[in-house]
């Protein structure tokens, strides 16, 4: 406590806090504490200012990114807690947090139960990637739009047909399909772009801010001596 309120007395703007107990401990996403027998068990820690703000599932992201969110939450409550009691209650708080977020009751639902299936010490254990795999695949990239077209399923189903071409027996597998993100509202109205190198000696013009509204267009110049 002296040690707190010395660090906490020597800048006006720099403040800290001390959490102790006899009882429990936090380290990062997992709380160490004692049960009533006196033995060590672990359980899920998250900080009283997380908001818990997963993915909307009406956001524009590829479907599989909507739908692994739930299950990978789970197989971390799975992994984090010792005691069936503590799992039960952090699946049930992230059930009601995904259901806040829109996501339909069978997908979370599905999820969840494939990862409480799931035995903790496999999850607990860690994986191993085969680095030979993969050195050779072709990447397929294209900007992702929830209207767009199932192109994987396509070239997985076609692929037999577009590989006994000559320009595809190059390609071993078929190439794997890739997502980069779509403009959003923030990216068509205000861009940033660095200007390198300074158009004036002495002068580094950082950044150049151009700001479209309608047809209205300014440019601002942010100058850092």
């Amino acid at each position: 406590m002296d040690f707190a309120n010395y660090a906490n007395s020597v800048h006006h703007t720099i403040k800290f806090t001390l959490d102790y107990s006899t009882t429990h401990i936090n380290f990062l996403d997992t709380m160490v504490y004692k049960n009533p027998s006196n033995v060590l068990c672990v359980r899920l820690y998250t900080k009283p200012t997380d908001t818990h703000a997963y993915l909307r599932f009406d956001s524009a992201h590829p479907p599989h990114c909507k739908v692994n969110g739930p299950y990978s939450q789970a197989l971390r409550i799975k992994r984090n807690n010792t005691n069936i009691s503590d799992q039960e209650l952090d699946l049930s708080r992230l059930k009601g947090h995904y259901q806040n977020r829109g996501y339909p009751e069978n997908i979370i639902g599905r999820n969840l139960d494939k990862a409480t299936k799931k035995d903790r010490q496999d999850c607990l254990a860690p994986t191993l990637s085969d680095k030979s795999k993969g050195k050779n695949n072709i990447f397929l990239i294209t900007t992702y739009n929830p209207c767009n077209p199932p192109i994987q399923n396509a070239v997985r189903h076609n692929w037999h047909v577009l590989e006994s071409s000559v320009s595809a027996k190059a390609f071993k597998e078929a190439p794997i399909l890739g997502h980069r993100k779509n403009k959003t509202l923030k990216d068509t109205l205000v861009t940033a772009k660095t200007c390198f190198p300074p158009t004036n000696p002495g002068i580094f013009y950082g950044r150049t801010m151009h700001v479209t509204v309608g047809e209205c267009r300014e440019v601002v110049n942010i100058n850092i001596k």
